[in-house]
């Protein structure tokens, strides 16, 4: 299985991106396709829940159980303002085809998520002020609560958590990521710092007052930390705007990163490349942008190498992540 780099739609890799590593990224995918083939075990039907947040919103959500368990990536899947979740449904049916967990929730005032307890008018986003819009990451945090769930049922690894956002969202999901990773440790206990990786589809970097640079400075984003996020960027290279936003974001995080430490043949560094780089760029030569990027009928491939980025970053760092119960115990 290979990167698609067809003239139609190649990925525009300026110096620093390395399609080389992501390319070796995809083609991890092969491996962990094989696997499940070889178990030959079921994947479970997605079912439709409504989660409610703790302000009251009546979420719903789409769930894709996993049938890797321990080992599973939970992935929340996060759609574009105006959008909703069945917009990454073709990402969400191919991640959960590999065996990983993932949640897909419309967001409060968008599909299927417009009502909250007790009041009869539907929630309308169009009102919304900059700190609602903001608040929308108790979405967020309430699919973040399932999936705690799961995991101390042994149905996944929180361990592995990965975010996918789209458009302006990605504002609140990187804010809520850096939030994830902020909440103390109780009694020895972890409460968050679960996040590990971000996909960010076009992310924009203002959105109704909201602006991405605050985040772009926290050490778990800016590279000066001791863990920094991993990060895989996507984007369609002929809008102008979505472009100049996408390639900002990057181009920030990666002038506070240091240079890697490589050796040995060409071969040996694209691995060692590979297992030590965090933060890569992708752009499409495309005029479509954020959830149209995974859908299949783009022919961009991208689903694969969102897998491939996770296997490199995650699969490959199960002795890291290791699963652990996170049940309160008295």
């Amino acid at each position: 299985m290979t990167f698609n780099t067809s003239t139609r739609h190649q990925a525009r890799c300026l110096p620093g991106r390395l399609l080389g590593a992501l390319t070796v990224c995809v083609g991890l995918v092969c491996g962990a396709g094989a696997a499940w083939a070889q178990e030959e075990r079921e994947i479970p039907e997605p079912v439709s829940r409504i989660l409610e947040t703790k302000d009251g919103v009546q979420l719903q959500t789409a769930w894709f159980p996993p049938i890797n368990e321990k080992e599973a990536i939970p992935v929340i899947l996060i759609h574009d303002w105006n959008g909703q979740g069945a917009d990454l449904g073709p990402l969400a049916s191919f991640l959960h085809q590999q065996g990983h967990a993932v949640i897909v929730p419309d967001l409060r005032g968008h599909g299927g998520s417009t009502r909250l307890r007790g009041v009869e008018a539907p929630i309308d986003r169009e009102r919304f002020t900059k700190v609602e819009i903001a608040g929308m990451s108790e979405d967020i945090e309430t699919c973040k609560r399932f999936l705690m769930e799961q995991n101390n049922e042994g149905q996944l690894n929180i361990e592995l958590l990965t975010v996918v956002a789209v458009g302006d969202m990605s504002l609140v999901a990187t804010d809520w990521a850096l939030r994830d990773w902020s909440w103390p440790a109780i009694a020895g206990r972890k409460q968050g710092q679960d996040v590990k990786a971000l996909v960010l589809l076009s992310p924009t970097r203002t959105f109704k007052g909201l602006s991405i640079a605050p985040a772009l400075r926290n050490p778990l984003l800016s590279g000066r930390g001791a863990q920094p996020l991993s990060m895989l960027i996507a984007v369609g290279g002929r809008a102008g705007g979505p472009l100049r936003d996408a390639r900002n974001i990057y181009e920030t995080l990666e002038r506070s990163r240091p240079d890697l430490d490589l050796s040995g043949s060409e071969e040996d560094q694209m691995r060692e490349r590979l297992e030590k780089q965090d933060l890569f760029l992708q752009e499409y030569d495309v005029d479509f942008q954020g959830a149209a990027l995974v859908d299949p009928r783009a022919r961009l491939n991208l689903h694969e190498t969102i897998l491939g980025f996770l296997n490199a970053r995650l699969i490959n760092k199960l002795d890291t992540y290791r699963w652990t119960d996170r049940s309160a115990r008295d």
